[in-house]
């Protein structure tokens, strides 16, 4: 049965939070590039997850990604999506797990807390990171998306997909009465984000 998925941001944050620190209590080694000391380049271009190394794997960064976690995805497509202006857009780490990422606020007309499109990448090595981290994951798959995996993270609204040796991870965060993305929005981002990786 499917699950309800009406949560709210803020329990999706404290899940997110809760994952990364069991990727760390699991023996997560962080390398150079780990959270709080990012190493990427300007544009949130960087290969390190932020922890890759639980159970004994590698101990230092993946090599740098050429693809930029705020490159996925253009101004445009983001305002024909959520029809929402950008009030801001900052590559750095996200949801403590990733070290290449993206956020973008949007001009929701929500006083004070704008709705956000938060992005997180692994490339290179997106595909084994998803196979060790989140394949046993009871999350539920999603047809129709151009990706070798594409699943829905059934506690926070948000869509993971892989696609050849590039995982994203992609959240809508739109706080309003009953919580959730029925409409879709996050979907068609994630649709739009996988066509940039060709």
């Amino acid at each position: 049965m499917r699950r309800l998925r009406h949560r709210s941001w803020i329990v999706s944050t404290v899940l997110t939070v809760s994952l990364a620190g069991l990727l760390a209590a699991c023996g997560a080694a962080a390398g150079p590039a780990g959270p709080g000391g990012a190493t990427g380049s300007a544009d949130g271009a960087s290969g390190d997850p932020g922890g890759a190394g639980a159970g004994g794997g590698p101990t230092q960064a993946p090599p740098a990604s050429s693809i930029a976690a705020c490159g996925l995805l253009t101004d445009a497509e983001i305002k024909e999506v959520t029809t929402y202006d950008i009030l801001s857009k900052e590559a750095g780490p996200q949801q403590g797990i990733y070290q290449n990422g993206c956020n973008w606020k949007l001009a929701s007309g929500t006083e004070g807390i704008p709705w956000e499109i938060v992005v997180g990448v692994v490339s290179p090595g997106g595909r084994s990171y998803y196979d060790r981290y989140f394949s046993m994951m009871n999350y539920e798959p999603v047809a129709g998306v151009d990706a070798d995996i594409a699943v829905e993270q059934d506690l926070t609204d948000s869509y993971m997909a892989v696609k050849g040796d590039t995982m994203v991870d992609i959240q809508y965060i739109e706080l309003r009465m009953g919580g959730g993305n029925p409409d879709g929005k996050a979907l068609e981002l994630l649709k739009r984000m996988l066509g940039h990786l060709g």
